[in-house]
């Protein structure tokens, strides 16, 4: 089993890079997971789940009836089997991002443990090294992300640079 990179997660994570950590992190359920890599990725599964439920009526509408064709879904139930292990992985690691073990996730089975759970998911991680790892955040971040940065840029001139010539 492979291990989170809690770097490549605590850094700021956007829309594309939230896709390919779900699913890179399949079945890994230690390191950590940002709230931007938890909050992008729900939104991914918002736009999916609809595209699917779309999907399922176009392609099925003349067959079924709304009713069983709210029942069948094929495409959707498909997606929602598909990420069902790695939701609850990317759950588990974003609670360990705020300190909290990935067991505390089954009180979301109960009613009054939604609210709890929904906090944390909300809430900034901690700042520093946890239980569950380190933050990610830091000088080494910041200078390969810098270094990252300069060299785009310094190929982007060249570039531009030697098209002009």
């Amino acid at each position: 089993m492979t291990t989170a990179n809690p770097v490549s997660q605590r850094a700021a994570v956007g829309f594309g890079e939230a896709f390919a950590l779900f699913f890179k992190n399949f079945f890994v359920v230690s390191g950590r997971s940002s709230r931007g890599a938890y909050w992008w990725w729900m939104l991914w599964s918002v736009i999916i789940a609809i595209a699917t439920t779309v999907f399922d009526w176009v392609l099925f509408a003349g067959l079924l009836s709304m009713e069983e064709l709210a029942a069948v879904g094929v495409f959707s139930n498909l997606f929602s089997l598909l990420t069902l292990i790695p939701g609850i992985t990317l759950t588990i690691r974003r609670l360990h991002d705020v300190d909290r073990s990935g067991w505390l996730y089954l009180l979301v089975f109960t009613c009054i443990g939604i609210i709890p759970v929904f906090i944390w998911l909300v809430s900034a991680g901690t700042a520093g090294p946890n239980r569950f790892g380190p933050c990610g955040f830091g000088f080494k971040w910041f200078i390969s992300k810098m270094v990252w940065a300069l060299w785009i840029r310094t190929q982007w001139i060249c570039t531009t640079w030697v098209w002009t010539v």
